[in-house]
Formats: structure tokens, C-alpha cells, sequence
């Protein structure tokens, strides 16, 4: 019998699998993730909190995201957050709402962050994907809070997001 929180990890036998815990989870996005000493600092959330998350978002969560949440989405390989993963998403999605709920009311649209889906905050700045039907791999942005926000886009691919802050830990550990 399984007890705990599974904390399924890329890089098996087969490339794509690997057992951790009780079950196998299947890694098309960030298989790149394979190193043993970032893999002991991360902790990913279990399906079932993440399937929750999903219901209680009420849209779907990318693929990518919902691989990166099941592998660390509740300890990331990055230190610079504030508010992080499966847990505090939906607190930073209603957070995020009233950041911009207030910036229309001042007359700034925003239309582009209607189907904005945070999983990351770090001081002033919200990290976001736009959770749309199709995109498995969405562009990552960031929305910084100021009299006026910006919005920038990090890149073109959530995956590559991971794979900058996964370079950086890992050759921190060289």
C-alpha cells in the first residue's frame, strides 16, 4: 500500500517514465528534468490535488503545466517565489482577478488576461500561462503590478521556462 503524497519524476528506463512512489506518470514535455540532486530538492503534487485544482479552477490546466505541477508543485527547483504551485493557484488566480478588476475599473481593458492561469508570484509580478483549449505547451508571461501593468512575455513555451530555471540549478550544483 502507497502512503503519502506520490512524487512521480521524468527519466526512466524508457526515457519518458520513471516509478517514484506508487504509480508511473508519463512525461511528454519535461523530460529534460533527469538530474538526480534537482530531483531530491523538488516535491510534486499528488493527481488527485492537482485533478481538484483543475475542478475548482473550472478550466483546463495545460499539460505541460499539469506534468510540472505533478513534479513540483509543491517545492519548485527555483527559490524566488512568494506564493507557488497546485496549492496557491487558485488563491493567485482570485488575487490575479482583483489586480485586474481594479486596473478596468480605471479604465485599462486587459482582455488579454481573461483566461490567465497564475502558478507562480514573486514580489510584484505575477507568472502566468493563457489556459486555452489546444495549447499543451503555452507561452509563459509575467504581469507586473504598477500604476500601470505591464505584461511581458518570458517565453514562447511553458517547457522552456522550466528549462531555464532547471539550467540554472543544475549548473549551480556543478
Amino acid at each position: 500500500m502507497c502512503r503519502g503524497p506520490r512524487h512521480d519524476r521524468p527519466g526512466g528506463a524508457d526515457g519518458g517514465v520513471r516509478r517514484v512512489g506508487c504509480d508511473t506518470l508519463a512525461m511528454k514535455y519535461l523530460t529534460f528534468v533527469a538530474n538526480e540532486n534537482v530531483l531530491k530538492a523538488v516535491v510534486g503534487s499528488s493527481p488527485q490535488d492537482v485533478d481538484q485544482l483543475e475542478r475548482d479552477l473550472g478550466i483546463p490546466i495545460p499539460a505541460v503545466l499539469r506534468e510540472y505541477l505533478l513534479l513540483m508543485g509543491e517545492t519548485p527547483l527555483y527559490a524566488e517565489y512568494d506564493h507557488h504551485g497546485t496549492r496557491e493557484m487558485k488563491y493567485l488566480r482570485e488575487w490575479l482577478g482583483e489586480w485586474v478588476e481594479r486596473y478596468r475599473n480605471e479604465g485599462i481593458a486587459l482582455r488579454e488576461m481573461e483566461n490567465a492561469l497564475p502558478f507562480d508570484k514573486f514580489q510584484d509580478t505575477f507568472f502566468y500561462v493563457p489556459a486555452q483549449e489546444g495549447n499543451d505547451d503555452p507561452p509563459v508571461y509575467a504581469f507586473d503590478i504598477h500604476e500601470r501593468p505591464t505584461i511581458r512575455k518570458l517565453h514562447d513555451r511553458f517547457s522552456e521556462f522550466v528549462a531555464e530555471k532547471y539550467e540554472a540549478k543544475v549548473n549551480s550544483h556543478a
